[in-house]
């Protein structure tokens, strides 16, 4: 919806990610929460070149970052790198602060309600759903819908 739309837009913007040298970067700086220095990215189970090679780059804590670049560039074996779910060869340090939320590119949808697929399988805490729903821009769309958080969803649409 539009005003989805503009929500997302009107958040703060504050891109500090680089996949290219940027040198001269303190590991020990404790506003570092996450650090590559000359990584190459690896799929796991794979003999083929890496996907990324000689990767630096420097999250600091609470910052929102984006990654934007051409079709095939890296821009997700960058992020599963990240996360760990590539194989990674140099260095990588975390901070014991990082702490990452990750969508990937195909949505993870289980059959049953929106409030099940948002909580898989945890209790509910409240404050923890609404901070969930205002950082999706959700509302306006729950609020269309007759059972709101109660509207079924699945794999299959």
């Amino acid at each position: 919806s539009l005003q989805r739309l503009q929500a997302y837009l009107e958040v703060p913007e504050v891109l500090q990610l680089c996949a290219f040298p940027i040198g001269g970067t303190n590991a020990e700086d404790p506003g570092i929460i996450l650090q590559m220095r000359d990584a190459s990215l690896h799929y796991p189970g794979r003999d083929l070149a890496a996907a990324l090679c000689s990767v630096n780059c420097t999250v600091s804590a609470g910052k929102l970052i984006g990654v934007a670049g051409a079709v095939a560039s890296g821009k997700t074996a960058l992020l599963l790198g990240m996360v760990g779910e590539m194989v990674c060869s140099g260095g990588i340090t975390y901070s014991s602060a990082f702490r990452v939320g990750f969508c990937p590119q195909v949505p993870i949808l289980l059959s049953g309600t929106l409030l099940e697929n948002v909580l898989m399988g945890r209790d509910l805490n409240r404050d923890h759903l609404e901070k969930i729903l205002d950082s999706c821009a959700l509302r306006y769309d729950i609020a269309a819908w007759p059972l709101g958080l109660e509207t079924w969803i699945g794999e299959r649409g």
